[in-house]
């Protein structure tokens, strides 16, 4: 069993042999120096503290900041500590041993990879899409991978490529980076996109058991999401979080409440992301279809743009 894993035994005895992990007049002297600067703290205000501290580490972008909110996060933990009357020593032994005996549970929670979905007509796929999914790659929250989820079919009136296309476009999107992988769970089915659905059953998806999924979606995606039927399922749900990115030239005001759901956790926001760019499928569509080739070109990246002028996609539809 896994305690019984000499490595982690050991390691494991080692730190209960030490006298002390947490110095005990370190949290009095925080929750005292917290109480001379802030006054008397309710249970609940200080779960509200806790809670923003996590979510501004979870958002720093550098080193240094991140440095600088986990010391805050820290700050406030020991303060909740004294003000409960938590010993932490005992609390992180109970901890640690805890984690050890469910050694086996962990090791193969650790081998999954966060994967980010992102769902698309990928009709057809610009370099606006890959600088999103960089974006992702590139943030503080660990994702492994990005998959490209192509439509099956739109909810209304929207005309899609003929999805043999669709599905070899993004059949290609490892070439650009082996992170980039193509999820044909709706097309394949000939699904209708709706993130509901597609994310209840995708809950118990068999890839579940390797991987932790999260839906990727641009900031003015998400606040229409609040206006989903079925959204308080949606958003509230947590087995698969949104990542939400900023797309470039759509401010969103999310004065109202029910438009700031992203902001909070699980979801993460990721408003300092990087390297984006705004160029829609449409923009690029209706360029091939004026014949405005090389133009078109500078929008979408190389691979694709030479399977569109292979099999002649766009040139002789309406965008």
């Amino acid at each position: 069993m896994g305690i019984q894993s000499p490595d982690i035994h050991s390691l494991l005895t080692q730190l209960h042999l030490k006298s002390t992990l947490v110095e005990p007049t370190v949290q009095k002297d925080v929750e005292a120096l917290f109480r001379a600067i802030f006054g008397l703290t309710s249970e609940k205000g200080r779960i509200v503290d806790l809670n923003h501290q996590v979510m501004s580490l979870s958002r720093a972008p550098r080193r240094d900041s991140r440095k600088l909110n986990l010391g805050y996060t820290m700050l406030s933990l020991l303060a909740f500590a004294q003000e409960h009357e938590i010993n932490l020593d005992e609390a992180i032994r109970d901890a640690l041993t805890s984690i050890a005996e469910r050694q086996e549970m962990y090791q193969r929670w650790g081998k999954r990879k966060n994967v980010a979905i992102l769902g698309s007509a990928c009709d057809c796929i610009t370099n606006g899409h890959i600088a999103f999914a960089y974006a992702i790659l590139n943030s503080p929250c660990g994702i492994d991978e990005v998959w490209f989820m192509p439509s099956g079919e739109y909810v209304g009136s929207k005309r899609l490529t003929d999805s043999v296309h669709r599905i070899a476009m993004c059949k290609l999107v490892d070439q650009i980076d082996p992170r980039f992988k193509y999820f044909g769970f709706e097309i394949e089915q000939g699904r209708r996109s709706e993130t509901l659905r597609t994310m209840l059953d995708l809950h118990n998806h068999p890839e579940r058991a390797q991987h932790r999924f999260f839906f990727a979606a641009s900031n003015e995606s998400a606040v229409s999401i609040a206006d989903y039927d079925g959204a308080d399922e949606l958003i509230n749900r947590n087995e698969i979080p949104f990542i939400v990115v900023p797309r470039p030239g759509y401010p969103v005001n999310i004065e109202e409440e029910r438009y700031r759901w992203f902001l909070s956790k699980p979801h993460i926001y990721l408003g300092d992301a990087k390297g984006l760019i705004e160029m829609s499928s449409t923009v690029a569509r209706n360029l091939y279809q004026q014949n405005e080739i090389e133009e078109a070109r500078g929008c979408v990246p190389l691979i694709f743009h030479d399977y569109i002028m292979t099999h002649n996609l766009y040139r002789s539809r309406t965008a």
